[in-house]
C-alpha cells in the first residue's frame, strides 16, 4: 500500500467538508527505470518524483538520456542507448472546498537503441507517469467525465478512471477499457451521489532492443449547477414559535425509500412555512421526504423530477420527537419532564424539549408528546 493510499483510507470515514465537493489530496508522479550497455559496462538507474501539494495548477517534466559504446571480449563491438521524456499536468478550478473542474494530462516517451552486443531496456514502473486526486462529495452532483488514453505497440496498459471508495476498496465508476495497440475513451454524464471518490490517469511503458513509444492520457471532470427545483410548504404541527427560525432536512430517495439519492440539510422556511431547494437528481416515481428538529419525517411518493422544472411537494410534520429517534415514545416525554420549567435565557434551556416553541418547557409540551404518542417516521 502506498503512502497516498494509506492517507485516503484514513480519510475515508470522515465527513469534514460542508460544501458539495471538496478536494482532499492529489498525487502527481513519474517513476522509471533503465539499463543499457554490455558486459562490464552496464549502466542502471531509476528516478521517482512525487508532488502532492494542492495547488490550482502544477506541471512536472523530466528528461533523461544515456549512451555507451565499446567492445567486449570476442571481440564484440556494441552501442546501447536510452532516452526518456515525461510530462504531466494537474489543474483544478474554483476553491478547494467547492471546486468545479479537475483536469489531468500527460505524455511519456521512451526509446532504446542498440547495435552489436549491446543491450538496452527502459520502463516506467507501475504506477508510472500518472496523476491521482481524491475528493469528497456531500450532496448529489451533476457531472461530466471525459478521458482518453493511447499507448500503441508493445506496452503495458494505461488507464483513465473515476473511482468510489466503498469502505474497503476503490470501485470503478467509469474507466477506459484499454487494449494493447488501441485507445481507450470514456465520455459520460450523470449524477454522483455522496461519497469519497478519486480520479486516476496515467500510463506505463516498456521499451527494449531498439524500440520507441509515446503514450498520452487526458482526463477532465466537471461539475454543473443543479437545475431541478422542489418547492412547497411545510406545516409544523403543534408549534407556536417562529416558523422561519426552523430548518428542514429534505431527502430524495427511490420510490421504496431504500436508496438515498440526495440529502439537502438546513433548508430555511419563511414565516408561512414555504421553502425551495434544488437537486441534481432526476427521474420518475421518486420519494421526497422532510424532517424537522423535533418533527417526524413525512414522505411523498411518486414525484417526477426533471431538468429545468419545478416540482411541488407539501408536507405535514407531526411534532413530539424530542430525542430525534424517529418515534414519539416515552423517552420523549422523559426529555420534556427532565427540562420542565426551563425557559429561553436559562443556560440549561433545551430547545428540543420546548416542543411547541413557546419559549418555556411546560405542560403544553407534555401534551404535544402525548397527543402524538406512537407516531413514527413515514
Amino acid at each position: 500500500m502506498t503512502r497516498f493510499q494509506f492517507v485516503l483510507l484514513c480519510l475515508a470515514g470522515l465527513s469534514v467538508h460542508a460544501s458539495a465537493q471538496s478536494l482532499i489530496s492529489r498525487e502527481s508522479r513519474w517513476n522509471y527505470n533503465y539499463v543499457y550497455g554490455a558486459g562490464g559496462d552496464v549502466n542502471t538507474g531509476n528516478d521517482l518524483e512525487i508532488e502532492d501539494t494542492l495547488v490550482p495548477l502544477d506541471t512536472q517534466e523530466t528528461d533523461y538520456d544515456g549512451f555507451a559504446m565499446g567492445t567486449i571480449p570476442g571481440p564484440q563491438p556494441y552501442t546501447a542507448g536510452v532516452d526518456i521524456a515525461i510530462n504531466n499536468l494537474f489543474e483544478f478550478a474554483g476553491p478547494q472546498e467547492n471546486f468545479t473542474l479537475l483536469r489531468a494530462t500527460g505524455q511519456t516517451f521512451l526509446e532504446t537503441s542498440v547495435s552489436g552486443a549491446g543491450v538496452a531496456g527502459m520502463f516506467t514502473a507501475n504506477p508510472g507517469n500518472q496523476v491521482s486526486a481524491s475528493f469528497e462529495i456531500t450532496r448529489a452532483r451533476k457531472y461530466e467525465f471525459t478521458g482518453t488514453n493511447s499507448c500503441p505497440g508493445y506496452n503495458n496498459p494505461g488507464v483513465v478512471r473515476l473511482q468510489r471508495f466503498d469502505g474497503v476498496t476503490w470501485q470503478n465508476v467509469h474507466t477506459t477499457l484499454f487494449l494493447q495497440q488501441a485507445q481507450g475513451t470514456v465520455n459520460v454524464t450523470g449524477v454522483l451521489g455522496a461519497g469519497l471518490y478519486r480520479t486516476n490517469a496515467g500510463t506505463s511503458l516498456t521499451a527494449q532492443a531498439g524500440a520507441g513509444y509515446t503514450s498520452t492520457y487526458s482526463m477532465l471532470l466537471e461539475f454543473f449547477p443543479s437545475t431541478v427545483t422542489i418547492s412547497g410548504n411545510v406545516d409544523l404541527k403543534d408549534f407556536v414559535g417562529d416558523v422561519d427560525a426552523e430548518a428542514i432536512t429534505f431527502e430524495v430517495r427511490s420510490a421504496n425509500g431504500s436508496v438515498l439519492r440526495d440529502t439537502i440539510p438546513n433548508v430555511s422556511l419563511d414565516a408561512a412555512g414555504n421553502y425551495t431547494f434544488t437537486t441534481a437528481v432526476t427521474g420518475t416515481n421518486l420519494r421526497v421526504t422532510a424532517r424537522g428538529r423535533t418533527w417526524l419525517r413525512d414522505s411523498i411518493t411518486g414525484n417526477s423530477l426533471a431538468e429545468n422544472q419545478t416540482t411541488t411537494a407539501n408536507f405535514v410534520l407531526a411534532n413530539g420527537d424530542a430525542d430525534r429517534s424517529g418515534e414519539v415514545d416515552a423517552a420523549d416525554i422523559d426529555v420534556v419532564i427532565a427540562n420542565f420549567g426551563e425557559a429561553v435565557g436559562n443556560p440549561t434551556y433545551n430547545i428540543d424539549a420546548d416542543l411547541d416553541g413557546s419559549g418555556e418547557v411546560d405542560a403544553a409540551d407534555i401534551d404535544v408528546a402525548i397527543a402524538n404518542f406512537g407516531e413514527s417516521d413515514s
